[in-house]
């Protein structure tokens, strides 16, 4: 099974809501990717896309910290 944004990780802020889906759809692909064994360079593609979205999440949300 992979990752799925279901209506239980709802926050009401659609922005949010948002990003959790992109990130939750990329994990599944990861997920899907690993599972049935596609390529070495798709899985690394992700992985560095997993990083780098969380790193902006990360910052953006601490710039919303500070207003």
């Amino acid at each position: 099974m992979y990752a799925v944004f279901d209506e239980t990780l709802v926050t009401g802020n659609e922005m949010i809501d948002n990003q959790h889906k992109e990130l939750i759809g990329k994990i599944a692909a990861l997920e899907e990717a690993c599972e049935t064994n596609r390529d070495k360079a798709t899985a690394v593609k992700l992985l560095n896309y997993l990083a780098d979205y969380t790193d902006f999440i990360s910052r953006l949300r601490k710039s919303y910290r500070r207003r």
